[in-house]
């Protein structure tokens, strides 16, 4: 008869240590999303930019959010909390709003302003 290589209480503790582990890291986390706070970057337009379309192309990244409004329109998150949309401006200074929430409800806003300048066509 061969010998067993883990007999019946010790593979309940080998068990039960590894549910501790896991649940240990899980812990960990969550609470990490609890300790870091949620973030907002908008890789263009750059801010006081001067443009010449009228159509706008907003884009960014929102880490740890869950909502993400610009000026008060929701819009849809990647997975990796990449986003684009674009924005129709008004002729002069504009300020586009962005305001997110994480799942603890903590909340983050910018004011990104845009200067829109139409061309002027000789004839």
């Amino acid at each position: 008869m061969s010998p067993r290589p883990f007999s019946p209480h010790a593979f309940r503790y080998l068990a039960i240590t590894i549910f501790f582990i896991a649940a240990a890291g899980y812990v960990t986390y969550q609470f990490s999303g609890l300790v870091h706070a949620p973030t907002l970057t908008i890789n263009a337009p750059a801010a006081g930019a001067m443009v010449s379309d009228e159509l706008l192309t907003v884009s960014g990244r929102a880490d740890r959010l869950t909502k993400l409004t610009i000026n008060n329109e929701p819009l849809v998150l990647s997975n990796g909390g990449i986003f684009e949309t674009k924005l129709l401006l008004a002729t002069g200074y504009n300020i586009i709003n962005f305001s997110g929430v994480d799942r603890f409800g903590r909340i983050v806003e910018k004011q990104w302003p845009v200067v829109y300048e139409p061309k002027i066509l000789n004839s």
